[in-house]
């Protein structure tokens, strides 16, 4: 008699299992259109202006950096653990670079002006950068390893390294694989 209600526990179990298991591959991952090369998502702000405008909707990789090394220049996907949100950035820097910020608005990196032909404007405005200096001065101008420096293109506009500083690669989620996409 106890071995049948010990059999019965464990059916019971298992069914149990089972329902979990079922229940939780219904649930979807994320809330956008998603394909095959990635997650269709709608820009919402202006600090990517005039690459990307308010509204627009561009394909994100989510995946790309799993198998991938992030480059200079790439448009990222940034996520923080105290932010719900996900914003959309520039990659100006890679760890080991060297940066100066001169004292005419342009970008040094490793030595050279950083051309930045996705901006209008200066690069940055030096009442900006007290955070990003503070800590740049700490690394004397070079990114330590596994840090990055994130811009917006539109620098009056955009919450980025200019006010958190540098971002740590692990905040790097997913990579702008089309910046123009239809429905």
């Amino acid at each position: 008699m106890l071995k049948l209600k010990h059999k019965r526990i464990i059916l019971f179990l298992i069914i149990l299992f089972i329902a979990a298991i079922v229940t939780l591959s219904a649930v979807p991952k994320k809330t956008e259109q998603s394909s095959e090369q990635g997650v269709l998502r709608k820009i919402d702000g202006n600090s990517m202006h005039p690459t990307l405008k308010n509204g627009q909707r561009v394909l994100v990789d989510y995946n790309y950096y799993k198998n991938h090394e992030i480059k200079r220049g790439d448009i990222v996907v940034i996520k923080f653990k105290t932010r719900d949100s996900e914003d959309v950035k520039r990659i100006i820097a890679l760890p080991n670079d060297k940066i100066i910020f001169g004292n005419n608005s342009k970008i040094y990196l490793n030595g050279k002006i950083l051309e930045e032909n996705y901006i209008q404007g200066a690069s940055f405005r030096k009442e900006d950068l007290s955070v990003l200096l503070k800590q740049m001065a700490y690394y004397n101008g070079v990114l330590p390893r596994g840090y990055y420096l994130i811009l917006g293109d539109n620098r009056g506009a955009s919450y980025d390294s200019t006010e958190y500083g540098l971002i740590l690669g692990e905040h790097i989620i997913g990579k702008v694989v089309s910046l123009n996409v239809t429905e």
